[in-house]
């Protein structure tokens, strides 16, 4: 009943910091495995299930805030919550290694292999929300110190996820998180005296885990589906990279030439099983067969002096651009794990590798940022099929952005250019058909004629489309007909009547909307995509919206669920205060999320590596959060004042940040990393601090009614945010990062306004 209460909430000081860091561990932990499930499930799915699978996430530990509450009679009493959360650690150590088991045994049977791991991923966040919303109901009374302790945790957790993935890589970093997962369950035992023998026998059972998982060390390892075994197979925070040597004599599409010569090793990398970079042992007199590659044409224009290769990966184009005699080349690579494998398969001979000639000199960082503070002007910028799919590579947050393609990187490119300098990009014909659109509009915006000026080269699957700022001679427009020709391609001189074709009426690619893959828009229709030509299976899941909303609809019925059914189970303990805390406990869920999400894309660019935004931002909006939280207990003063304040400056706060941000980034953006990350930081932390005060706030005066609703309206706060995630894809994807900024924001106005009314 509603007026019948235990005597929980305050306890003992000694009990609470213990309890408070078993949930510090279990949060360091939960998002731990979080960033890699969403790697895992990247590398054997494909990069459009990291966002069903934090969406899962999220409702689950919701799920198991309710959970708690429709069974708290039994779960949670005067003397038994602290053997219930022991049993519900146990069951959480249990189920935490299992979805990497299933995707290992079972990779190749995709379907079976996707409902297993979802489903025991599933399971894994609803105990791990049961013993969450345990702690938080049993000590109620200091929320506030408790919410820090989760949030500090699940900073910390970020960043430590990311430095062990780096060193250790995948297989033993998830031992590491097995490791640090048991160690709450020796905490809670301190609550009072520990019993010795349980104690050493909970010591002797850790150990023999370990010994025990260190022995099933490989079969933590994720392979590509339907794959033979790579001849190395290494993660790190960015990606996993499988290498395969190819066969001499039997031509590969994907490098784009024939027959492979036999004193030449080739060798082909896998990124997440999405994504190919090839390396291709230098040796200069033997570099022919490059020149029946499509990727080659650039090069049979003219020599350049000064040439930039961005996203060179393995260095196939870096290559390429020796073997035409090229001068200087400059290649920019994000991901280090690329340049140290091509490093290591040319140990016994340094100059196989490319990236060790004396003309080429090697920057490894994102392309941008690079721009940014370079002060050279380059005959030659080659894009070739550079993609971070799914942004961050490890982050479920991602909205499959890539800033490389937007209207202002395009301007970054054509203003290092030299003014008789090229713009080459190879890419699928899809994605080339929609960048066109957006070049197109940049030159226009620039003054660039359309008369001679673009010249598109089309294949079957591929196509490469080179852009000149001046107009190209016929000498240089004769050499690239005849060398397309001689490899069976045809060009096209785009000329402004049949430029028309390529204005498909879509949202544009800007930093504010960086989807280059998307084409949904409220003003038109999806373009027709086929996909045995265009695309390949797994960017064909990138094109549509349809599961957006289909997702956005489930989350709302689950929501309406939950408000409703308690409700009608207990009518006998309804209030009328009860139900705008639940709208109160929903708006905030929506707005942290959304601000969070946009938040973390918005600094990508500014901290010139979508792993230091993903690790810098959420560790800094969820360190910060819990800080507000222990200080805003300091003021509230029994008045909900505070949060009215909070909820109008976080308003003007993301108001001013639209443009504001985009000035800071400009202007900063020549200074040193550390500094970029100490001011993001700062610009960071100012909106956290306020937003981590309404959780605890609302949870402390629900609790004053009866502990019972406690992880009810942590439920319902966890499925909110996963309603909230999914409404900030859909209106970044139609609208744009700001509009989903300014939306999360004014969520915080209507959760006061719930909360007065």
């Amino acid at each position: 009943m509603l007026n019948k209460r235990y005597n929980l909430g305050k306890g003992k000081k000694f009990s609470v910091y213990f309890s408070g860091f078993a949930l510090f561990l279990l949060s360091v932990s939960l998002l731990m495995l979080e960033i890699m499930f969403t790697r895992v499930s990247k590398v054997s799915f494909g990069s459009d299930f990291q966002f069903i699978l934090i969406s899962s996430a999220i409702l689950s530990i919701g799920l198991g805030g309710i959970f708690v509450y429709f069974f708290y009679e039994s779960l949670i009493s005067r003397n038994n919550y602290d053997k219930t959360l022991q049993i519900s650690i146990i069951l959480y150590l249990f189920l935490l290694l299992t979805p990497f088991f299933a995707l290992h045994y079972l990779i190749n049977s995709q379907l079976l292999a996707k409902i297993l791991f979802f489903t025991l991923t599933f399971f894994v966040y609803l105990v791990w929300g049961v013993c969450a919303g345990i702690i938080f109901t049993v000590y109620v009374k200091r929320i506030h110190l408790i919410y820090f302790f989760s949030m500090a945790g699940s900073a910390i957790g970020v960043f430590l996820a990311i430095f062990l993935l780096d060193i250790f890589g995948m297989e033993k970093t998830i031992i590491l998180v097995f490791a640090l997962s048991f160690l709450p369950l020796l905490l809670i035992n301190f609550d009072k005296k520990p019993d010795a023998k349980y104690l050493l026998f909970l010591a002797g059972l850790f150990i023999a885990f370990l010994v025990a998982l260190s022995y099933f060390l490989p079969a933590f390892s994720i392979v590509c589906p339907n794959q033979t075994k790579p001849i190395f197979s290494e993660t790190n925070s960015f990606s996993q990279i499988d290498t395969y040597q190819l066969q001499h004599g039997i031509p590969y599409f994907s490098t784009g030439f024939g027959q492979l010569p036999q004193d030449v090793n080739i060798y082909e990398m896998k990124i997440d099983c999405i994504g190919t970079t090839t390396f291709v042992e230098f040796k200069p007199k033997k570099m022919e067969f490059l020149e029946g590659s499509l990727k080659y044409l650039p090069y049979t224009i003219k020599n350049y002096t000064n040439s930039l290769i961005i996203g060179s990966g393995a260095g196939l184009e870096v290559v390429m651009s020796v073997h035409a005699g090229n001068g200087k080349v400059t290649a920019v690579e994000i991901n280090p794990l690329i340049i140290n494998r091509a490093q290591e398969l040319a140990k016994d001979n340094r100059s196989l590798n490319i990236y060790n000639h004396n003309s080429v000199k090697l920057s490894i960082e994102e392309a941008r940022s690079f721009l940014l503070k370079s002060p050279d002007k380059y005959d030659l910028i080659y894009l070739s099929s550079s993609k971070r799919y799914g942004g961050a590579g490890l982050s479920s947050y991602a909205f499959l952005e890539n800033y490389l393609y937007t209207k202002e990187a395009l301007k970054s490119y054509f203003d290092h250019l030299d003014e008789d300098g090229l713009f080459a990009v190879a890419d699928i014909n899809w994605f080339i058909m929609r960048y066109m659109e957006n070049w197109v509009l940049v030159m226009d915006k620039l003054g660039i004629g359309f008369k001679n000026n673009v010249i598109l080269v089309k294949g079957d699957k591929y196509s490469l489309v080179i852009f000149k700022k001046i107009e190209f001679t016929d000498e240089e427009i004769k050499k690239i007909n005849e060398n397309s020709q001689k490899i069976g391609l045809t060009t096209l001189l785009l000329r402004p009547e049949n430029l028309r074709k390529f204005k498909l009426n879509r949202i544009d690619i800007t930093d504010n909307h960086p989807f280059y893959w998307n084409t949904y828009s409220v003003y038109s229709q999806d373009y027709n995509v086929n996909q045995d030509t265009d695309l390949t299976f797994k960017n064909m899941q990138f094109i549509s919206i349809k599961y957006l909303f289909i997702l956005f609809f489930i989350i709302a019925a689950a929501l309406i669920v939950a408000f409703a059914v308690p409700f009608l189970l207990y009518k006998n303990e309804y209030r009328s205060d009860l139900l705008k805390y639940l709208f109160y406990f929903f708006f905030i869920g929506v707005g942290f999320i959304m601000i969070e999400l946009v938040l973390i894309h918005k600094f990508t660019i500014f901290v010139e590596n979508p792993v230091y935004a993903l690790s810098v931002v959420l560790s800094t909006i969820l360190l910060f959060s819990g800080i507000g939280s222990y200080f805003a207990s300091k003021l509230y003063n029994k008045s909900k004042f505070l949060v009215y304040c909070a909820a109008a400056i976080l308003v003007v706060i993301m108001a001013l940040y639209i443009p504001f941000l985009v000035y800071i980034f400009a202007k900063f953006s020549h200074f040193s990393l550390p500094f970029k990350i100490l001011l993001s930081i700062v610009f960071i932390a100012l909106p956290s601090f306020f937003m981590g005060m309404f959780f605890p706030f609302g949870l402390e005066r629900v609790g004053k009614f009866s502990n019972r609703w406690v992880p009810w309206m942590w439920g319902i706060n966890g499925i909110a945010s996963t309603f909230g995630g999914v409404l900030s894809m859909i209106v970044s994807l139609i609208w744009g990062f700001n509009a989903a900024l300014i939306t999360g924001a004014i969520c915080y106005i209507f959760a006061v306004i719930a909360l007065k009314k």
